[in-house]
């Protein structure tokens, strides 16, 4: 009779270890779903915070908000963000001024999460009338 107790007791318990065990192993939600391997290994808030340690992730002054796309192909991220201003220094203050327009893209390696390129543009638009 102790034999089946004992083996109840071991058969009880078995689904509380198993269960204990994928809760350690799960902690978060995100390491429990599988993925697929086109699908991008970054989500877009590590992304964004990326972009934001990198000054890429512009929201001051936007034209409109930053754009974000993941490329399957070279399974890279890029943001790009672009804002506008007025200015009448220097050429501009011979014509009613001019609009500044600064872009910055950032380029991140979706594999290591590294920035692979950054590139920041700026153009003057005089603003003849």
């Amino acid at each position: 009779m102790n034999i089946s107790i004992e083996f109840k007791r071991v058969l009880f318990s078995i689904p509380i270890i198993t269960s204990l065990l994928i809760f350690v192993e799960c902690r978060t939600p995100m390491n429990c779903i599988k993925k697929d391997a086109n699908s991008p290994q970054m989500d877009t808030l590590a992304v964004i915070r990326k972009a934001k340690r990198h000054h890429a992730y512009w929201t001051e002054y936007w034209v409109s908000p930053p754009a974000l796309s993941f490329d399957e192909k070279e399974r890279t991220w890029t943001v790009h963000s672009v804002k506008t201003h007025h200015t009448n220094r220097g050429d501009c203050k011979n014509t009613n001024g001019c609009t500044v327009v600064k872009s910055v893209t950032l380029v991140i390696d979706d594999k290591n999460g590294k920035v692979v390129s950054k590139t920041k543009e700026k153009s003057l638009f005089p603003n003849y009338e």
